[in-house]
């Protein structure tokens, strides 16, 4: 039994706006523009990776159990207990989230009374910590880590915005990453994974296609393609 992670990484949609706001501000507390490193703070700056842990000794109906909770849980933290923000951005109706809180027996009162997650205060955190993790790296820029609290943010602050994948997006993903560790786990025996997952041989054959997993390719390397960062968001 191995605990292991699906790591969803969604994306902010809205690069060109931010993209000439964050070279400004970089080229005043620079003093010089470099493309490089804003590319790659802006590349970090506009991800949001959502982690869901997962035993690879579960079916598959405790899995999208498990799945489904996880998610509900963070979409809710996010957006402080909203439930019609978090049913905007999940892409669940609100009747079913209701339920599915119910289900699950989460207090949702415990996500109302956080800290409000995407105050400015908490977005200019979030760009600084970004910036200055960046900028150490380089020889040219490391001193300037140092100084990251003058980095001018406010205009950064209007257009940054943490993404959050739909329910569904985030599952079928989700899925494919279960599968694997669960094929793998049994050692490719697909019998014992319909066993395992308590499933049709017609279901999993059919989820192997929609997925496109290659078996004859899976090795026991197979790990996940993880970018982490701190999330103080």
């Amino acid at each position: 039994m191995n605990k292991q992670y699906s790591t969803y990484v969604s994306r902010n949609e809205n690069l060109n706006q931010i993209k000439p706001v964050l070279d400004k501000a970089l080229e005043s507390f620079l003093g010089v523009k470099i493309d490089k490193i804003s590319n790659e703070i802006l590349e970090k700056l506009v991800k949001n990776n959502l982690n869901i842990d997962f035993l690879d000794s579960w079916s598959l109906e405790e899995a999208k159990f498990n799945f489904k909770k996880d998610y509900l849980i963070k979409v809710l933290r996010e957006f402080n207990g909203n439930i019609s923000k978090a049913s905007t951005i999940s892409g669940i109706d609100r009747r079913t989230i209701h339920r599915l809180i119910i289900q699950f027996n989460i207090d949702i009162e415990e996500f109302r009374n956080l800290p409000y997650h995407f105050s400015k205060k908490k977005i200019d955190d979030y760009i600084k910590f970004v910036a200055g993790d960046v900028l150490k790296q380089y020889s040219l820029t490391e001193k300037k880590s140092e100084l990251i609290y003058g980095l001018p943010t406010d205009e950064l602050v209007k257009v940054i915005k943490k993404p959050f994948p739909k329910m569904e997006d985030a599952y079928d993903f989700f899925e494919y990453k279960f599968l694997v560790a669960v094929i793998l786990k049994n050692d490719k025996v697909l019998k014992d994974v319909c066993k395992q997952l308590k499933i049709a041989r017609e279901t999993l054959s059919r989820k192997i296609s929609k997925h496109k997993i290659n078996i004859k390719d899976l090795n026991m390397d197979f790990k996940e393609n993880n970018i982490k960062l701190e999330e103080l968001i």
